[in-house]
Formats: structure tokens, C-alpha cells, sequence
């Protein structure tokens, strides 16, 4: 693409890639764990003891490990009283996948049709 930056041609070839993606869901994931630790109040040995694991366990997790298991997110997600939320949704390309990120909340995750008649309603408001 014309005028496109070197950065964004070489984001642009990762698009497909499951490791790349694979460190979009991590990096998101871990920001998560971190935030909702810091609103409980919580510190890594008091994560571990809540799920049963070491402290050593806890700082793999938090420094990125890409192979966690479903029932690793089940068993953090517990342990923060939070519900895991995994599902696919249709991207087109990097930022949406990038803004997609992060395990949200039911609550503040738009339905994939929520959002088509958003974007439907903001184009025909635009139009009059």
C-alpha cells in the first residue's frame, strides 16, 4: 500500500499468524490478571495461595507464558472472581484483533450484532 510505513507493512505480514496472535491474547490476559490484582489488593503469594500454586508459578504466568490451559484461565479467573470469557469473533484486521484482545466482561463485550447495528444506526445518522 502507498504510503504505508515499514512498521505497518511488517505488522500487516503477522496478521496470520497464530504465535503473534497467541501473544495478543497472553499480553491481554496478563493485563487483566495485573489489574484486577491491583483492585483486590492482591500480590502474586496471595494469587498462588488462592489458587493452590507456588509464587514461581504466578511470575511465569504474569511474565507471558503462551501456553496456558483452559483450565489455567478457569483456575485465575476464579481466583480473581472473575469469569473467563474465550469465543471467536470475525476481525478484519490486526486492530480489531489487537482491540479484541482482551477476555472482557459479558457486560461490556458488545455482541457481534450489537455492534453491526451500531455501526448501521452511526451510518444512516451520518446519511441524514
Amino acid at each position: 500500500m502507498i504510503g504505508e510505513t515499514w512498521l505497518e507493512r511488517s505488522v500487516a505480514e503477522y496478521q496470520e499468524d497464530p504465535d503473534y496472535i497467541a501473544e495478543l491474547l497472553v499480553l491481554g490476559l496478563n493485563e487483566q490478571v495485573v489489574s484486577r490484582m491491583q483492585a483486590m489488593g492482591l500480590r502474586r503469594s496471595d494469587l498462588a495461595q488462592r489458587m493452590g500454586v507456588s509464587k514461581a508459578y504466578i511470575t511465569r504466568v504474569l511474565r507471558g507464558n503462551p501456553n496456558l490451559t483452559l483450565r489455567s484461565i478457569a483456575a485465575l479467573s476464579l481466583a480473581l472472581d472473575t469469569r473467563p470469557i474465550i469465543g471467536l469473533q470475525p476481525c478484519r484486521t490486526v486492530d480489531e484483533l489487537v482491540y479484541w484482545r482482551h477476555f472482557q466482561v459479558p457486560e461490556v463485550i458488545p455482541s457481534y450484532e450489537r455492534q453491526e447495528e451500531d455501526e448501521a444506526a452511526t451510518a444512516g445518522a451520518l446519511a441524514a
